[in-house]
């Protein structure tokens, strides 16, 4: 038996729901927390975005809300870190393939990936930035 001494609680329960790891949970969580914020940007409604209307769009509560993020900045600040995270993995994919020993081979390649990665993926049909207006005058999460 582990005395209470030797038990690490500080992260909560570590065991298994639903046959996933609390740490697969979390992760699941914070994607959900994640998306409703690209859509609340993409809608146009970030400037009037709560933690609760947050939450309630990713149908969580703020407790989980709070595990990931410290306030809508720093959930602002990780939506462009992933959307910038996932250009620069296509980015490093594409320039990694070439095997010319160029720089403009490789500068080719880098930008061709990143603007096929924007158009199919990030500004396809469907996704948030498909939609998203041009924002003038905000400060980077958008609220002036």
């Amino acid at each position: 038996m582990v005395s209470t001494a030797e038990r690490d609680d500080s992260a909560g329960p570590r065991r298994a729901y639903g046959g996933q790891s609390a740490d697969v949970r979390r992760r699941q969580r914070r994607a959900r927390l994640l998306d409703a914020a690209m859509d609340a940007m993409a809608r146009n409604e970030w400037r009037t975005a709560t933690v609760g209307k947050v939450c309630a769009a990713a149908g969580l509560n703020k407790r989980y809300f709070y595990e990931s993020f410290a306030d809508l900045d720093a959930l602002a600040a990780a939506v462009v870190d992933d959307v910038a995270e996932s250009v620069r993995t296509a980015t490093v994919h594409a320039a990694d393939s070439v095997t010319q020993d160029s720089v403009d081979a490789l500068a080719f390649a880098a930008v061709a990936a990143a603007c096929t990665h924007w158009s199919t993926t990030l500004a396809a049909p469907g996704s948030c930035w498909a939609v998203c207006p041009p924002r003038r005058n905000c400060t980077p999460t958008g609220r002036r």
